[in-house]
C-alpha cells in the first residue's frame, strides 16, 4: 500500500485528474453491465429450464395412458416425435418402482434413477428432471429428460461478447472524456505550481497572480497572493531575528559547554554507582549459590549413594529438593541479569506464553500436592520478551495467585489473553483472598503488602519486581480485586522494536 502511494505521489495532476474520471466512469459502467449481463445470462437459464420442464410435462401427459395400460410401443410412438430434437439428450420413461419403461435412446440395463421429481440438476453439458406421470390423478410413473445446454452455452457466449464489445466501446468513450475534461482543472493548477517555482527560484516574493476566473481555482490565485504577501513581510522580519539569534548564539554555545560538563561529570558518577551495584549484585549471587550449591551437591550425593535404601517416595522429595536448588539457580541469573539490565540490552524472543504458565502451575501444584485448584489456562497465547524476565513475571503472579487461594474451597486459577483497543492483554485472575482497591496505590511498592504477615507469608517485593519487568518491556499493569472474592492482574507487553538494545533500568521511570 506505501509503495502505490508513492508511485501515486510521483504522477502528475493531469495524469491523476485523468484517472479519477476515468476509474469512477469505469467502475460504474462495469458495474451496469455486470448486473445487465448476470440478468441477462439468468433469463437464458431459466428460459432453458422453462423449455425443458414444458418438454418433460408434455411428454409425462401423453404417455401416462401408455404407461397405465403397459403399452411400450405406443410409448415409444410418442417419444420418436422428439428424436429429432437437437436439445434433447434423451428421454426416458420410468414406471412406478424408477426402471426403465422404454427410452428415446439406449440406456445401461437396470438403471435405477434416484432423483426427486421435478427436481432439475446440471449435469456436464446437460440438465436433466424427472417429473411424474399421471393419469387422472393416478401416478403410472415418470418422465426422465437429458436435456442439452449447448444452446444456452452458444447464447451466453454470444450475449458475453457482445457486452463486452459494448464496454470496450464504453471505456474508450470514458478516456476520450477523462482526457478532455481535465485540462480545464489542470491547466490552472499547473500554471500556479510553475509561477511558485519561478518565485523561489528568483527569491522574489513581491511577484503577483492574476486570477483568471472566480471560482476555487481564482480563489486559490488570491489566497495565494495573499501568502506572498505575508512571507515577505516575514522575510523582513526573519532578518531581523537573525541578528538577534547571532548575538544570542554566543550565550547559547556557553550555556552547552556547562551541560555538557555537567552530564559527563553525572554520567561518571552514574558509571561508579553501576559498577557498585554490579559488584554487590555478584557478591549477593555468589553467597546464594555457594548454599544452593551444596543443597543440590548433597541432595546428588544421597540420590547417587542411598537410593535403593529409599522408598520412591524418599527418592521423589530429593529430586524435587534438586530441581528446587536448580530452579533457585535459574532465578538467581535473572535477577543477577535483572540488576545489570541497565548496561545490556534485553534478548526478545517469541515466548509460547500458554506453556511457560503451564510449567509454573504444574510446580505449583507439585510443591503442594495435596491441594485440589481447579486450573485453567488459555491455549496458544504467545508473547515477544525476554524468556527469564518473562518466566519471573508468571512465578511472581501465579504464585501469588496459588497463595492467596489457599483458604478458598473451591479455588480456581485462569489464565488468558484478550483483544482491547487493539492491543493484547494478558490476565491472570483467581478467586481467592483478594484485596480493597483503595489501598492499590501501594499495591506495586517495594516490600508493600496487603495482607498480613500472618494471613499469609510473603517479602513484598514480588509485584514491585513485575512491575519493573513490565515497565522494562515497554508495557502496562494494573489489577483489580474485592475482598473475598478475588483479584486479577492485567499486563501488557510492548513491541519487541520498542524495547530492544534500551538501556534504562528496570528500576527506572
Amino acid at each position: 500500500m506505501r509503495m502505490t502511494n508513492r508511485w501515486i505521489q510521483t504522477l502528475s495532476l493531469r495524469t491523476k485528474l485523468i484517472a479519477i474520471i476515468f476509474t469512477v466512469s469505469a467502475l460504474a459502467s462495469m458495474t451496469g453491465f455486470v448486473i445487465v449481463l448476470d440478468n441477462a445470462l439468468h433469463g437464458l437459464r431459466q428460459q432453458m429450464i422453462a423449455n425443458a420442464t414444458l418438454i418433460a410435462h408434455t411428454v409425462a401427459d401423453y404417455s401416462a395412458v401408455d404407461l397405465a395400460f403397459a403399452d411400450p410401443q405406443s410409448a415409444a410412438r410418442s417419444l420418436a416425435v422428439l428424436e429429432s430434437s437437437s436439445e434433447v439428450n434423451n428421454l426416458v420413461l420410468l414406471n412406478n418402482d424408477r426402471h426403465v419403461f422404454v427410452s428415446l435412446h439406449p440406456v445401461l440395463s437396470g438403471t435405477v434413477f434416484q432423483a426427486t421429481p421435478l427436481d432439475v440438476w446440471p449435469h456436464g453439458e446437460s440438465l436433466r428432471l424427472i417429473v411424474p406421470a399421471t393419469y387422472r390423478g393416478v401416478r403410472y410413473g415418470y418422465v426422465y429428460l437429458d436435456y442439452s445446454t449447448r444452446k444456452y452455452w452458444r447464447d451466453a457466449q454470444s450475449q458475453l461478447q457482445e457486452f463486452a464489445v459494448s464496454l470496450l466501446v464504453t471505456l474508450v468513450t470514458a478516456f476520450l472524456l477523462a482526457s478532455w475534461l481535465q485540462t480545464s482543472i489542470s491547466w490552472p493548477v499547473i500554471r500556479l505550481a510553475r509561477e511558485a517555482q519561478q518565485i523561489t527560484q528568483a527569491a522574489d516574493y513581491t511577484r503577483r497572480i492574476v486570477p483568471s476566473s472566480n471560482d476555487e481555482i481564482g480563489e486559490l490565485y488570491r489566497s495565494f497572493n495573499d501568502m506572498m504577501s505575508r512571507i515577505d513581510q516575514h522575510v523582513q522580519e526573519r532578518q531581523v531575528a537573525l541578528d538577534e539569534l547571532r548575538r544570542q548564539q554566543a550565550a547559547l554555545q556557553e550555556s552547552q559547554e556547562n551541560l555538557e560538563r555537567r552530564v559527563a561529570e553525572r554520567t561518571q558518577a552514574l558509571e561508579v554507582a553501576n559498577r557498585e551495584m554490579e559488584a554487590f549484585s555478584y557478591s549477593v549471587s555468589h553467597d546464594l549459590r555457594a548454599p544452593l550449591r551444596a543443597i543440590d551437591g548433597f541432595s546428588q550425593a544421597l540420590l547417587e549413594d542411598y537410593a535403593p535404601s529409599l522408598d520412591s517416595t524418599a527418592n521423589d522429595y530429593l529430586q524435587r529438593v534438586r530441581n528446587a536448588a536448580q530452579h533457585m539457580g535459574r532465578l538467581i541469573d535473572d535477577l543477577l541479569r535483572l540488576s545489570r539490565v541497565s548496561r545490556s540490552s534485553l534478548t526478545p524472543v517469541t515466548i509460547d506464553l500458554s506453556a511457560m504458565a503451564s510449567e509454573v502451575l504444574l510446580d505449583l501444584q507439585q510443591s503442594q500436592p495435596e491441594r485440589c485448584v481447579d486450573v485453567a489456562v488459555q491455549a496458544g497465547m504467545s508473547a515477544t520478551g525476554d524468556a527469564g524476565l518473562l518466566r519471573i513475571v508468571l512465578d511472581n503472579l501465579l504464585g501469588n495467585a496459588w497463595k492467596y487461594t489457599g483458604r478458598t474451597e473451591p479455588a480456581r486459577i485462569c489464565v488468558h489473553s484478550s483483544v482491547l483497543d487493539g492491543e493484547t492483554v494478558y490476565t491472570i485472575a483467581d478467586n481467592g483472598a483478594g484485596f480493597d482497591m483503595q489501598h492499590a496505590g501501594k499495591l506495586f511498592g517495594a516490600f508493600q503488602r496487603m495482607h498480613h504477615a500472618s494471613e499469609f507469608e510473603g517479602t513484598g517485593i514480588g509485584l514491585a519486581t513485575v512491575q519493573r519487568i513490565i515497565l522494562r518491556h515497554k508495557g502496562r499493569i494494573w489489577a483489580d480485586a474485592e475482598p473475598s472474592k478475588g483479584a486479577r492482574f492485567n499486563f501488557t507487553l510492548g513491541e519487541a522494536r520498542l524495547f530492544h538494545n534500551d538501556g534504562d533500568s528496570v528500576g527506572e521511570k
